[in-house]
């Protein structure tokens, strides 16, 4: 998975979609999907839509 390059993640909204994980990280949103699938990554699919915290990706970030 590549680095993000967010510098202030309060100014995120709290729940984003895949094409905000996607230009956060620098990939496509295929790229994306494709960690959902592989368990790289957590989300929620609500109807045909994938979401996701932002938090989450904060912490995944940071090591925690």
């Amino acid at each position: 998975m590549k680095t993000a390059t967010v510098t202030n993640w309060e100014r995120l909204p709290a729940v984003i979609d895949i094409h905000m994980v996607a230009l956060i990280f620098g990939v496509t949103d295929g790229t994306v999907k494709r960690w959902i699938y592989s368990g790289e990554i957590e989300g929620r699919k609500i109807g045909r839509q994938w979401f996701f915290d932002r938090d989450y990706f904060r912490e995944l970030i940071q090591g925690r």
